[in-house]
This record gives C-alpha cells, sequence and structure tokens, in this order.
C-alpha cells in the first residue's frame, strides 16, 4: 500500500469518529431546539435567552441557581402565596423564574407566585408571558402573568393585557383593567376597556369605568353616564368619578340631584360634592 493511501484512510478515519456532545446535555432546562435564535419564531425567542441564561449561571454562580431554583413563596397575612424576600438583582434571576414556570408542575398558587415575581426581577420576560398565559389553565395564574405585563413597556406586555381583558374569567379581566389604567399603553386599549363595561361581572365594570376615567377616554363618556343607573354600587360610584375625570362639571344637575339619595353614601356624598359645577 503506497504511503499516500495510508494517509487517506487515517484521515477519513478521524473524520468519521463520533460528535462531540459536550455542548449540550439532554437535562439542560427549556434546551432550544435550534442554536440560531434568528431561525426561532418570535413567539419562542425567549426560550433560547432563557436556556441560555440558565446555563451561563450554572456555570458563573451554581450557589445563585441553585438558590433561585428552591426558593419557594411564602403565605403573607392575607393568605396568599408571595415572594416575600427581593429577588437577585442579577437579571438572569428572571430566567431561573420563568424556566420554573415552563416546566410546569407545582400548585396553581406557586405558580401565580412565580408570576407576580417576575415584575419585581430586573430581566425581560414580556414575551415569555405571552406564551405561557395562552398555554395556563387556572384564571389566578394567568391574573398573575396579566399583573407582572404592568412593569413592562413592549408590544408583548400590551398583548398579553389585550388578551386579559377578553379573557373568560372576570378575576383576568378585572386585573387586565386595573393595570391599564396606569399602563403607558392604556389609551391604545380603550376598545377593550369600553367592551369590559359591558361585562356580566360587576368588579370588571367597576375596574373598567375607572380605568376609562384614569385614562380620560371621552368617547367612553355615554357609556358611562348609562352606567350610573347600574345596580351595582362600586359600578354607579366608578362610573361617577370617571366621567368627574374625564368631563368635570358634565353630568347634569337632575341625575346628580337622583344620585344624591343614592342608598351608598360614598356615591351620595359625591354627588353632594359634584352640584355646584353640575350643568343646568
Amino acid at each position: 500500500m503506497t504511503r499516500q493511501a495510508v494517509a487517506l484512510i487515517i484521515f477519513l478515519a478521524a473524520c468519521s469518529g463520533p460528535e462531540d456532545t459536550t455542548i449540550e446535555s439532554s437535562n439542560t432546562p427549556l434546551r432550544p431546539a435550534m442554536t440560531t435564535p434568528t431561525q426561532q419564531p418570535v413567539s419562542g425567542d425567549w426560550r433560547v435567552r432563557v436556556a441560555a441564561d440558565v446555563a451561563a449561571l450554572r456555570t458563573s454562580d451554581p450557589a445563585l441557581l441553585a438558590e433561585l431554583t428552591a426558593v419557594m413563596p411564602q403565605r403573607t397575612r392575607a393568605g396568599i402565596l408571595r415572594f416575600t424576600s427581593t429577588p437577585s438583582v442579577d437579571p438572569r434571576a428572571t430566567s431561573v423564574f420563568l424556566d420554573r414556570l415552563a416546566r410546569g408542575g407545582g400548585s396553581a398558587t406557586e405558580r401565580a407566585a412565580l408570576g407576580e415575581v417576575l415584575a419585581r426581577t430586573t430581566g425581560a420576560y414580556a414575551d415569555a408571558l405571552v406564551d405561557l398565559f395562552a398555554g395556563e389553565r387556572e384564571a389566578m395564574v394567568r391574573s398573575a402573568f396579566v399583573h407582572s405585563a404592568k412593569r413592562a413597556t413592549s408590544e408583548h406586555a400590551v398583548t398579553v393585557i389585550q388578551r386579559g381583558l377578553t379573557d373568560p374569567a372576570a378575576e383576568v379581566q378585572a386585573e387586565a383593567a386595573r393595570v391599564a389604567a396606569g399602563h403607558p399603553a392604556g389609551p391604545r386599549l380603550a376598545p377593550e376597556l369600553r367592551a369590559a363595561l359591558a361585562s356580566s361581572a360587576p368588579e370588571v365594570r367597576a375596574e373598567a369605568a375607572r380605568a376609562l376615567g384614569i385614562l380620560g377616554v371621552v368617547s367612553a363618556r355615554g357609556e358611562l353616564v348609562a352606567l350610573l343607573q347600574d345596580g351595582a354600587a362600586d359600578v354607579r360610584l366608578e362610573s361617577l368619578r370617571a366621567l368627574d375625570r374625564i368631563a368635570p362639571g358634565s353630568v347634569d344637575a337632575a341625575t346628580l340631584a337622583s344620585l344624591s339619595r343614592d342608598t351608598d353614601e360614598r356615591i351620595s356624598r359625591l354627588a353632594v360634592r359634584l352640584a355646584d359645577t353640575a350643568v343646568r
């Protein structure tokens, strides 16, 4: 056999050796199916980030990773499970909590606590909320996701709030209305808030009226006037407050005179106070 042939055989044998599998292991949290983020759908990019952050923590600060993985929420005086301590300022802590949520398991109250704590971390999470919200069956957990959207200003956060306002569960809708009231994108959510005024749940109608007043949505004035006759006192109160915010003095004197005799003292006091500025 010639020297050239022997060299060729050695070269081919080297090329057919086993692949290097040390980059990824089967137990890597949220291991992405592809390694190039640009090939992932937009809604899936967060999984690539989370996998990278968790892997980096495993190498650079395994003690912090272990702590964030093991920490559990505590029951507050109100009987609600919450993470009472302030999470690490390391933005990768956000990814650890997202990893725990994506893995599933735990009670609904535990998952809700994980969803709530995201807003007190320093990393990105709003894009993940879109996917997690869509796949979550428990209303209290979806409500926690909406609550955390208040701290984010991206389009993903707006999407979560919008979906919350049209959620089947009243508690999720009400939380979404509360968040919309103070969110920078709140005015963009006016159509969904106006639709929520027709909800069968008084809590949702009241929170939607409050949000529309805070946001100064003039186009909702007619609907708010109609809700001054609502059967729920909280709805009447928030509607009257909203009208005063949107257009002070716009409620006519006759309506205020009627409301001044309302069985709810909060409403009657407010109506009397507003009577001096009423349209006559």
